[in-house]
């Protein structure tokens, strides 16, 4: 499943990015959306089933500390997202974030 969300997670960030123009109806970005959720899903499933089968006598910490950092990240994202989207616009941006993603497709 990690492998089929480091597949999808790209694809949906694609169709998001490519589909935000004026001229396209404003259901497509919502249904090109629908990988992405999907991706996520599957990722965060399978991280979570390897970090309790790979780390069975401290797994409540494990999934604390991946918790915790996932916050940290989240917190932090906040604070560079809205100069990356005035400065590129929202299909640059979410492009760049797609390229990215695409970069750690082969990391599940």
């Amino acid at each position: 499943m990690g492998q089929a969300g480091g597949v999808l997670i790209p694809i949906g960030l694609f169709g998001i990015a490519f589909t935000t123009y004026r001229s396209v109806h404003w259901v497509v970005p919502i249904i090109a959306s629908v990988p992405f959720g999907m991706g996520v899903c599957y990722a965060f499933s399978s991280t979570f089933t390897y970090l309790v089968t790979a780390y069975p006598p401290i797994a409540a910490s494990v999934l604390a500390s991946n918790s915790f950092f996932r916050s940290c990240f989240g917190s932090v994202f906040p604070l560079f997202t809205s100069a990356l989207y005035h400065k590129l616009g929202t299909v640059g941006a979410t492009a760049l974030v797609a390229g990215l993603a695409t970069l750690f497709a082969p990391l599940p």
